[in-house]
């Protein structure tokens, strides 16, 4: 069985961006029998088609949540994936993704090694 998993990287070799850094998530489909995985396309981050939220910075997320807008635009763009592969990731934009299915990981690595794990990790849920 196939899933997908979008990664924020700048070379496409290592997971190497902050998820705020991103302007666009690389889309990856992964073979969950192999492990092997291809990258599927690159989904850009449109500003224009981000509403303005003007919101002032929330007490319990500070300023992550004067994007909250962004955020939700984002867990649209990557709805059809499962796992999002990131550096860092902000607690409001984390909760946001997790609520719209998508789990986040802060996997600094290699991507390689990153889907790896990954897959590793999903094989153990499938056993228990």
């Amino acid at each position: 069985m196939n899933y997908k998993i979008a990664v924020t990287t700048s070379r496409g070799d290592a997971v190497d961006l902050h998820f705020g850094q991103a302007d666009n998530f690389s889309i990856y489909t992964v073979d969950s029998e192999s492990g092997e995985y291809t990258l599927s396309e690159k989904r850009v981050i449109n500003e224009v088609d981000i509403p303005d939220d003007n919101q002032p910075p929330d007490e319990n997320y500070g300023c992550a949540a004067c994007n909250s807008a962004k955020w939700e635009y984002i867990a649209k763009l990557l709805s059809d994936c499962i796992y999002l592969l990131t550096v860092k990731i902000g607690n409001r934009p984390h909760s946001i993704l997790l609520r719209d299915g998508i789990s986040a990981l802060e996997t600094p690595y290699p991507l390689e090694f990153a889907v790896k794990k990954l897959n590793d990790y999903k094989q153990q849920q499938k056993g228990l």
